[in-house]
């Protein structure tokens, strides 16, 4: 039972009676009223429920990689990168341009000018008589060639250097920082590095010089906290500068910097005798430095090795995937890169062969597809083994 208002006197009576106990008024036009506006409102959540729906699953076919047609498109091709924003970067000696999910060229090279890399932030670098600007989407030249040097755009600013000079540009082109600094790296976490008399420090976003240029050397920020090196020794410091893990790391140069910036929560470090660990952001050594060699964590695992042969180890320290492989690499959108009697192919989280070990040469998993090599031949693989061979 359902209460329904009475418009004769504006009380709230049962949906079952006919007339209003109080006033007489009759009810069953607005109970009818009432019912046939329930069934109503049903009838457009369902409509609109199958609509979500079907919008979806449109764009989840439209999405869906189209292997016959990016195979057609580059069985000639000798360069084929990853993709990127959407778009892949292809060349043969007929192409030389981006590629679709769907295999159609959608930008190709114009003769003035040479892309150099893929898409990031919607843009792409390219060069012309040895200067460098930026392309979009529809291959128009946005950011005019003017640069002696640029890199791709990351969290909205590019490294640029004008004469011998670097600073950085937005994606209008326009100089927000300028080119007043010996080097700059790219942006991270919020933060860029900067060089100035052969030493290191940090800028914002804004161009405010936040870490004095104090360092021998400095990694990306990364989860808050920098890799910095100085007087021989490595350690971490915070955005304001502070050093929260002391440089007290006893490492050559190399192997100090084969350390790792942080990642889910762990940075690689090494003990100085070659041996190699992880510390939590407190600077607790909480996986013992008894590693070969070690990368950072990604997607919950990190790749060690022992004996030359790698596998994976979780946060706690544990072998989750044996040292069986020649190689291997970072996990990424669910698979990761393995070597075995010197082929390649992909394996899932519990170890198992997703992909068959038959390939050359592969490339981490990126946007749902992943570069791989046969012989002579390049092309992309999906993550049901799928090729475009």
């Amino acid at each position: 039972m359902a209460l329904i208002k009475c418009e004769g006197c504006g009380s709230m009576v049962s949906d079952k009676a006919s007339v209003c106990p109080k006033c007489g008024y009759s009810l069953v036009t607005l109970a009818k009223g009432c019912s046939k506006t329930k069934k109503n409102c049903l009838i457009l959540l369902s409509v609109l429920a199958f609509s979500i729906i079907s919008i979806v699953i449109w764009k989840m076919q439209d999405d869906k990689a189209d292997m016959r047609g990016i195979g057609k498109t580059i069985e000639k091709c000798y360069y084929v990168n990853a993709f990127s924003d959407g778009l892949a970067k292809v060349q043969s000696d007929e192409i030389h341009g981006f590629i679709n999910k769907k295999g159609t060229l959608i930008i190709s090279e114009k003769d003035k000018w040479n892309i150099l890399e893929g898409f990031s932030e919607g843009l792409a670098l390219v060069v012309e008589d040895n200067k460098y600007g930026f392309i979009n989407k529809k291959g128009e030249l946005v950011i005019p060639c003017v640069y002696n040097m640029a890199e791709n755009f990351s969290e909205g600013l590019a490294r640029v250097r004008v004469d011998e000079l670097e600073g950085f540009i937005d994606k209008k082109g326009k100089q927000v920082i300028p080119c007043v600094y010996d080097r700059v790296g790219n942006f991270s976490d919020g933060m860029a590095e900067v060089m100035q008399n052969d030493m290191n420090g940090f800028i914002n976003t804004k161009g405010e010089m936040v870490i004095s240029c104090n360092y021998d050397m400095v990694g990306n920020f990364s989860e808050g906290l920098c890799r910095v090196l100085q007087d021989g020794k490595f350690g971490f410091i915070n955005k304001k500068g502070e050093v929260v893990i002391p440089c007290t790391y006893k490492t050559s140069y190399e192997q100090a910097f084969w350390g790792s910036d942080f990642s889910e929560g762990l940075a690689v470090v090494t003990n100085g005798d070659g041996l190699y660990g992880f510390i939590d952001k407190k600077g607790v050594l909480v996986i013992p430095c008894i590693y070969d060699m070690a990368w950072g964590f990604s997607e919950g695992l990190a790749v060690v090795a022992k004996d030359n042969k790698q596998g994976f180890i979780n946060k706690n320290g544990e072998m989750v995937i044996s040292c069986i492989y020649n190689l291997a690499s970072s996990f990424s959108e669910g698979l990761a890169r393995v070597n075995k009697d010197g082929k390649e192919g992909f394996i899932n989280k519990k170890g198992e062969l997703a992909i068959l070990c038959k390939y050359d040469f592969t490339e981490s998993f990126s946007e749902g597809l992943a570069v791989v090599t046969k012989g002579d031949k390049k092309g992309f693989v999906d993550k049901d083994g799928n090729d475009t061979f």
